[in-house]
Formats: C-alpha cells, sequence, structure tokens
C-alpha cells in the first residue's frame, strides 16, 4: 500500500484571478498503487478528485498529490467559501490554512 496525502487549493472565486482569498487542506489515504498525475481518485463519500502532481517525499515515505482547485461561484448563492471549507473539514480534511491571493 502506498501512504498518500491529497491537497487541494478552495477558491473563494470563479478563478484565481477572481478570488481575493484560499484555502489549503489535506486528507491523508493508501493505495494499493502508485498515484500518477490525472488520476481520479473516488474517496468513500466524497466527490472524484483529479490529481495535478505526484510526488515521493523519501523522508517521510509518502506520496504528496495536488488535486484540481475548487473555486466558488459567487453567483449560486448556495455555493458559500466557509461553508464549503466547513463541508470538507466534516469529511476529514485537515484545514492547513486561508491565505490572502497577492496576486
Amino acid at each position: 500500500m502506498y501512504k498518500t496525502m491529497l491537497v487541494i487549493n478552495v477558491w473563494d472565486g470563479r478563478s484565481p484571478e477572481t478570488s481575493s482569498t484560499f484555502a489549503t487542506l489535506c486528507t491523508e489515504t493508501e493505495l494499493p498503487f502508485a498515484p500518477f498525475p490525472g488520476l481520479s481518485l473516488q474517496l468513500p463519500g466524497q466527490r472524484q478528485w483529479t490529481l495535478k502532481t505526484a510526488a515521493w517525499n523519501v523522508t517521510e515515505h509518502i506520496f504528496h498529490c495536488e488535486t484540481d482547485d475548487l473555486f466558488i461561484n459567487p453567483l449560486n448563492i448556495d455555493d458559500d467559501f466557509d461553508e464549503k471549507l466547513n463541508y470538507l473539514v466534516k469529511i476529514g480534511w485537515k484545514l492547513l490554512g486561508c491565505f490572502p491571493n497577492d496576486n
């Protein structure tokens, strides 16, 4: 089994250019094979996540993988940044922090 850390950025807008804030979250899972960019993962009770990157951390013996970013649609009243973060934490993701978008 391959220990794998998934990392996601959640943006408070429709794109990085239109967002003022983003949050980074992570979760760990084990895979029966080595992960690779382009792989889609369906975690229990969650949506499908597509990997953008996959890198082996030799020191920690874990794959570090970035998933596709999540964006909030400000025109959809049901799509709220804080609620999305709370939901992800509730289903097992760890909030690493919220950061201003300096771009």
